[in-house]
C-alpha cells in the first residue's frame, strides 16, 4: 500500500507514515514513464474538481489518497514546481501533481501499473505522466 495511506478512507494514518516523506519518482511502464509513490503507481481521478478530491469512503478504501503528512520528495526528472498539496474533507493533506490529487490502488503490486484507464466510482483512474497529463 502507498505511504501514509490509511486504507480505510478515514484519513487516519500511522504516525510513522505521517512523519516519513513520500518519494515520487518516474518509472517505465506499459504507458510510458509515469509517476510512482514509494514504488507504487500513482493515479489521478477524472471526477476530481481541480485540486479537490471527490474520492471518499469506499472510494478512498480502494484508491487510498497519497498523504503528505511527512512531506513530498521529487525524484529525478519530475517537475518540482508541479508538486503540491490539497486539504481533504477529513482535514488530511493529500499530494497533488499539476493540481491533480494523487492516489494509489489498494491491490496494485509494487512497481506495476494495473489500474490505468479503469472506470470506477463514476470516474476514470489514470496513470500520470511527468507533464501532469494522464498517460495515453
Amino acid at each position: 500500500l502507498v505511504a501514509g495511506a490509511a486504507g480505510d478512507g478515514s484519513g487516519v494514518a500511522s504516525s510513522a507514515a505521517e512523519k516519513r516523506a513520500t518519494k515520487l519518482k518516474l518509472k517505465h511502464s506499459p504507458y510510458g514513464r509515469v509517476l510512482f509513490a514509494d514504488g507504487y503507481a500513482a493515479y489521478l481521478f477524472t471526477r476530481d474538481a481541480g485540486s479537490k478530491s471527490k474520492c471518499r469512503g469506499k472510494c478512498a478504501d480502494a484508491w487510498p489518497p497519497l498523504r503528505a503528512g511527512g512531506g513530498v520528495e521529487a525524484g529525478r526528472g519530475l517537475k518540482k514546481r508541479l508538486l503540491g498539496t490539497t486539504r481533504r474533507a477529513d482535514g488530511a493533506m493529500q499530494i497533488t501533481y499539476d493540481g491533480h490529487p494523487l492516489y494509489g490502488y489498494v491491490d496494485d503490486p509494487r512497481g506495476e501499473v494495473l489500474c490505468h484507464d479503469v472506470v470506477q466510482f463514476d470516474g476514470t483512474w489514470l496513470a500520470v505522466r511527468r507533464s501532469g497529463e494522464p498517460a495515453p
